[in-house]
């Protein structure tokens, strides 16, 4: 069948400098004149059933909206909205898969409703050889570093981009926040990194000029260089949960910033794995307790964490108590609830400066809402970035597979209740700490992990 996602018509009005024909041959003038024809009803064609397919998955996700969300119209005016939805129709019709993809992308974000989102099948679900750029990203207070790589752009590592394609990393920048489902600036810039290296929303967005292309960048290296570098992207078989919480390069050979520089990074800071970590410090008098996850992955236990917390509480000295969500996106809020509870047994504990939490740009979903209960029900102190997640949001949908809109190639996620463990009323965007401690590159260079040592600090 005929298809394309677009139907540049001033290509073919150069159709007949590209064809071997003398320009002044009747028969040649003729053939062309019906090759030209023809092309234009096979492309006409085509653009009809791609703006029919693309019609009847933007109406099939009105439904869903309408049909199947809860709340999600709390940040938003549904009326605006549907005015945003109706443009949308209408610009589909000259719009390309990639074009409509992050559309829609926009149009849900505009909701500011971070269990609600619009994902790319191939992002997510590994095994389809899905091409990702292996580099990886990530935002800082100095600006946009990378912080690896596949080992063929290593030298890289380490290096604050100034220019992505043709734009400014601030243009950039702006266009992917635009797409980006985050409940607040700090939950984007934990997500849009991982949209700056996969081609289809590049191409989408203009940034490049289309999915095939490789991605320019312009890197200024310690030495105080400023490097072109082209990426190329290539196959990768994992998911993003295979890369992206480990602060790897969507590459089996990928490089991170520690392995380059030959450092150490504290496990307090950077490991992911296990899920859960609990460790007393003696000299210190302080007992750490990290939790990645408020659910349980096969062969971990939440419950027999906090079971072991509170008997090293009762039996050894603990001054101080310290609870890491930095790395937490959420989980099962009802795993958070007795933890709460239990505190109130330990009321030495339960005070300012002895009850420290951290927290964190991907601090999110149950992890935000168990923020709301410390915040709420104790006297601790908070310290690192603004949580990802707003005090009171939305509920995640069950549902999985979630519905996908088969020609534009995406699933679609879309929030079920509403959550409150602080005022009803409570409209902030993010939950702020009370020691702001914001990620540098300084620090990752350095192996430092100062929103910990910060928290060992404080008398």
């Amino acid at each position: 069948m005929f298809r394309r996602d677009k139907c540049p018509k001033e290509d073919l009005k150069n159709l007949t400098s590209r064809l071997p024909f003398r320009k002044n041959s009747v028969k040649a003038t003729t053939i062309i004149r019906t090759m030209v024809l023809v092309l234009l009803v096979l492309c006409t064609l085509g653009c009809r059933a791609q703006d029919k397919e693309w019609r009847g998955d933007l109406e099939k996700f009105y439904t869903l909206v309408l049909n199947e969300s809860g709340h999600i119209f709390q940040n938003y005016d549904f009326r605006q909205w549907r005015n945003d939805y109706d443009l949308l129709l209408r610009q589909s019709d000259t719009m390309s898969k990639n074009e409509v993809r992050v559309a829609l992308m926009a149009l849900v974000a505009k909701l500011k409703d971070g269990h609600s989102g619009i994902w790319i099948r191939d992002m997510v679900f590994p095994g389809n050889g899905t091409k990702w750029f292996p580099i990886r990203m990530y935002y800082f207070e100095e600006g946009l570093y990378i912080i690896a790589s596949d080992k063929k752009y290593a030298d890289y590592v380490g290096g604050k981009v100034e220019q992505i394609g043709a734009l400014s990393v601030s243009e950039v920048s702006r266009k992917l926040f635009e797409i980006s489902n985050g409940e607040n600036e700090y939950g984007d810039m934990f997500k849009v990194p991982f949209f700056m290296i996969y081609p289809p929303i590049l191409a989408g967005l203009g940034i490049l000029e289309d999915e095939t292309a490789p991605l320019t960048l312009k890197v200024r290296l310690s030495n105080g260089s400023l490097e072109k570098v082209q990426v190329n992207a290539e196959s990768y078989e994992g998911g993003l949960e295979d890369f992206f919480d480990e602060f790897q390069a969507p590459s089996s050979n990928s490089v991170r910033l520690d392995e380059k520089l030959g450092i150490q990074w504290p496990s307090s800071k950077w490991d992911v794995n296990p899920p859960y970590h609990l460790e007393y410090l003696e000299d210190k008098a302080t007992l750490y307790m990290k939790l990645n996850v408020l659910k349980d992955p096969p062969n971990h236990s939440i419950t027999d964490t906090y079971t072991e917390l509170w008997e090293v509480v009762e039996k050894k000295e603990v001054d101080k108590l310290i609870v890491d969500l930095r790395n937490n996106g959420g989980g099962n809020l009802f795993n958070a609830w007795p933890f709460v509870f239990k505190l109130r047994q330990f009321p030495r504990l339960n005070k300012e400066n002895k009850l420290i939490v951290l927290v964190g740009r991907k601090t999110f979903s149950a992890a935000t809402a168990f923020l709301s209960m410390l915040e709420t029900h104790t006297n601790a102190i908070f310290i690192g970035e603004p949580s990802g997640g707003r005090p009171n949001q939305t509920e995640g949908t069950p549902e999985f597979p979630p519905p996908s809109l088969e020609h534009i190639g995406v699933d679609v996620l879309l929030s079920r209740g509403r959550w409150s463990h602080t005022n009803p009323r409570d409209d902030r965007e993010y939950m702020a700490p009370d020691i702001l401690v914001v990620e540098s590159i300084s620090d990752w260079m350095k192996g430092v992990d100062r929103a910990f040592d910060e928290a060992i600090g404080l008398k």
